[in-house]
């Protein structure tokens, strides 16, 4: 009879395995220079993410994107934060996790940036949140976007009737 851990250790690993494969499935159709992961983690963190994209893909090189998400707000709010032409690519979120557990137990690309201080590694970057002013719009510059600076954006005007996106729009409003 396996142990409790056998199992477990067993359901991570299909989990990883569920998750190359539509890490497979995804490249192979998209064959991107570029992936977003955007795990519902935090929502000011993906605000931020949009925010800055643009300045993320010219650091990166990048000409074709791909942000992957299960969030709908994200493909709605992308035109009013990006000139890129990045494209959406919805999954649901046990998708989501399946392909974050495949990153934690190989990181297979370095074309592949996840929206997240805690997944697949939590990096503690959260300790500095509010030490000396640090912000949550400070730590994805720095902690997940890796930028030298922080470019420092205006907010953009939102005019639209889109409640989803007019909540979403108030997230760079917000003291964090």
């Amino acid at each position: 009879m396996k142990s409790y851990s056998e199992i477990d250790l067993e359901g991570h690993f299909a989990l990883a395995d569920k998750g190359k494969q539509l890490w497979e499935t995804i490249d192979e159709r998209f064959n991107a220079d570029l992936y977003i992961l955007f795990p519902h983690v935090n929502e000011e963190y993906n605000y931020y993410a949009l925010l800055y994209l643009d300045e993320y893909i010219v650091a990166k090189k990048a000409e074709k994107v791909v942000l992957i998400t299960m969030e709908s707000v994200i493909k709605k709010a992308l035109p009013v934060f990006s000139k890129s032409k990045a494209e959406v690519y919805e999954v649901s979120n046990d998708d989501i996790k399946a392909i974050i557990k495949y990153y934690a137990l190989y990181e297979f690309s370095t074309r592949l940036t996840i929206i997240s201080l805690k997944e697949p590694y939590d990096t503690c970057g959260e300790n500095l949140l509010g030490v000396k002013g640090v912000t949550k719009e400070d730590l994805l510059c720095f902690d997940i976007y890796r930028f030298f600076e922080n470019p420092h954006k205006n907010i953009p005007a939102y005019d639209g009737e889109d409640e989803q996106l007019l909540w979403f729009m108030q997230l760079g409003r917000k003291k964090n």
